[in-house]
């Protein structure tokens, strides 16, 4: 059985943070960013600072670069992101 400790957080979204995540991976995208059809983990790493930043500012807990990619996932399927 799984105790409260060990439970993973649940990522909580929200208007600002999805803007910020959407406009920083465009920002990439734009630029090139992309190796291989995938950002870097570097990128990751840039993105999810970003959005903590936000975070933190708001006063909520931060989310972790796998918690950043799945919601990646979610809006992945913007025109923006295909091509």
């Amino acid at each position: 059985m799984v105790n409260s400790s060990q439970r993973k957080a649940i990522a909580r979204w929200f208007k600002q943070s999805d803007e910020i995540l959407i406009s920083a991976l465009l920002d990439h995208l734009r630029n090139g960013d992309k190796v291989n059809g995938a950002f870097t983990p570097e990128i990751w790493t840039q993105v999810t600072a970003l959005v903590n930043k936000w975070y933190r500012s708001a006063r909520i807990p931060s989310l972790n670069e796998d918690q950043v990619k799945k919601r990646y996932g979610s809006v992945s399927f913007l025109p923006a992101f295909s091509g």
